[in-house]
């Protein structure tokens, strides 16, 4: 299991997203792998490995290829979540047909404390023109005023 969490505030503060899955009909990681590594590289769990960071840019190639990117891409600006809204809600792209992959998106008005997450239920939705990709939104199962609240996504493989 993945998660990603740089600060304290959640994932990714961004206003859009855009997404390009340079590997095109990759639906495992192996595939992914294989298309984005050459020669040792590919067998080289310090290089090509799940939670491997090869170009130093603190994005594991899980959190790559859970998002649709090759490995020299970073995942800012790919997920968005939106404040001020009620409730919190989190929307970010996925590729469509990754088999080997679970998604979670969770909250918590604390950290840290009593691990109180919740998973979050997801919903769907295609991008118009775009048959590769799912829109998938989040929104936080907690109910009233919040002082704060804090989302992560998690990824399974």
């Amino acid at each position: 299991m993945l998660t990603h969490r740089p600060h304290r505030w959640g994932l990714f503060l961004a206003t859009a997203f855009t997404c390009s899955f340079s590997a095109l009909g990759a639906t495992t990681f192996e595939e992914w792998r294989l298309e984005n590594f050459t020669g040792a590289a590919q067998t080289d769990e310090s290089i090509s490995g799940l939670l491997a960071i090869p170009r130093n840019d603190g994005f594991s190639n899980l959190l790559k290829y859970s998002l649709g990117l090759s490995v020299d891409e970073t995942p800012a600006g790919n997920i968005t979540r939106i404040i001020g809204t009620d409730p919190l809600t989190i929307t970010f792209n996925r590729p469509i047909g990754l088999t080997d992959l679970t998604y979670l998106v969770q909250f918590s008005s604390t950290i840290g404390q009593n691990n109180d997450w919740q998973t979050a239920s997801l919903s769907t939705a295609p991008i118009s023109g775009n048959t590769e990709f799912e829109q998938v939104t989040a929104s936080d199962p907690q109910t009233g005023p919040l002082t704060s609240s804090f989302t992560r996504l998690s990824i399974r493989h």
